[in-house]
């Protein structure tokens, strides 16, 4: 049975908040590489990031964005007073970046977005905690 998350969050770069029922935000533990661009879901009480753009600075000071597939996981039941850890779950078949995300029947589907190079009009989903694989929509 798919539950929905009982908190809202926001994600902006590195760091992720947390309402808590008091309404007051709180940090939750900031994500392991700053990104933007990224979408999140919720699924079963715990936190997905998927894709985005990572920044990169080179050594003559000019920053790349590179897109990312990888989708980091915080299982929200397994809170600590030292935070949570983030894992690498199965990345997307591609890199994208500024796209959709829903949860329906208990899979998590990725919609359009940009690669980098074009813009993408298929759809990927998962249930990462039963194939831990993407298939193509």
């Amino acid at each position: 049975m798919t539950e929905k998350c009982s908190k809202s969050y926001i994600f902006a770069h590195c760091s992720v908040e947390e309402l808590s029922n008091e309404n007051q935000w709180s940090f939750v533990t900031p994500l392991p590489e700053c990104r933007h661009k990224t979408s999140a879901i919720c699924l079963n009480q715990e936190l997905y990031v998927l894709g985005g753009r990572v920044s990169h600075v080179q050594i003559s000071g000019l920053v790349n964005h590179d897109d990312s597939s990888e989708v980091l996981k915080l299982d929200l039941t397994k809170r600590t007073s030292t935070g949570n850890n983030w894992v690498s779950v199965a990345p997307m078949q591609e890199n994208r970046s500024s796209f959709g995300v829903v949860v329906y029947n208990g899979f998590i589907y990725a919609v359009g977005g940009f690669n980098g190079e074009d813009y993408l009009r298929y759809i990927r989903a998962t249930n990462n905690s039963k194939q831990g694989s993407w298939t193509f929509h």
